[in-house]
């Protein structure tokens, strides 16, 4: 189990919630402590990272280690995907059809969500699909837009973040267990990216907006 977040200075130091600040006052004072004590109920390997964003100042525990990234590897695929909106190479209002060789497996059967008649989607609802519902079919039409995980690699290090590795789609995923495992991330370099978002070190003002709007309502 791998976690990872931000948090706004206001929330280290709100006194609304005695029971939530004690909790967050002792894992920045004893992180190891405090993690080391909830760790196994999550009954495996557990690595957090967590920044506040104004301070740098963080809670880790085994942040720099890799653990297996599941649907959270959509992230980094927005972000590519916004980027090249940013610069021209793709446009949120081209439509795009949704072909029978894109269809993922999903909590919602993809043959029930992507019927034949309604298969031609703009590039805004692929992507907004992608990261509030976590569809896994609209993750792969993303993925075939903007030149599968290579093109994600490439611009995770041309902004510095070296410990998230996505080389499966969902499909590839799907089709054999152990692929999951070949998309990793470190905590801390998830972090770096949110951080990246929030500090808005990437994206232009209006894609960073529609990101995390998506984001708040999944």
């Amino acid at each position: 189990v791998g976690a990872e977040g931000v948090l706004p200075a206001s929330a280290v130091h709100q006194r609304q919630r005695p029971g939530h600040d004690k909790f967050l006052a002792a894992a920045v004072a004893e992180p190891d402590d405090v993690i080391r004590n909830i760790a196994p109920q999550a009954h495996g390997r557990v690595g957090v990272c967590v920044t506040v964003v104004e301070t740098g100042q963080q809670i880790k525990f085994h942040a720099a280690e890799r653990f297996p990234m599941q649907s959270v590897f959509k992230l980094p695929i927005a972000v590519t995907a916004l980027d090249q909106i940013d610069n021209g190479a793709l446009n949120l209002d081209r439509t795009v059809q949704v072909q029978e060789r894109d269809l993922a497996p999903g909590v919602i059967s993809a043959k029930d969500k992507y019927p034949i008649d309604k298969r031609d989607l703009t590039v805004r609802e692929v992507l907004r699909r992608m990261i509030e519902d976590s569809d896994n079919t609209a993750c792969d039409v993303t993925l075939r837009l903007i030149g599968r995980t290579t093109a994600v690699q490439k611009y995770l290090h041309g902004v510095g973040i070296r410990g998230i590795v996505e080389v499966a789609s969902e499909k590839q995923m799907r089709k054999n267990e152990r692929v999951q495992y070949r998309n990793w991330a470190q905590p801390q370099a998830m972090t770096e990216l949110l951080c990246a978002l929030v500090k808005k070190k990437v994206l232009t003002d209006t894609s960073r907006s529609l990101l995390l709007a998506w984001m708040r309502n999944t």
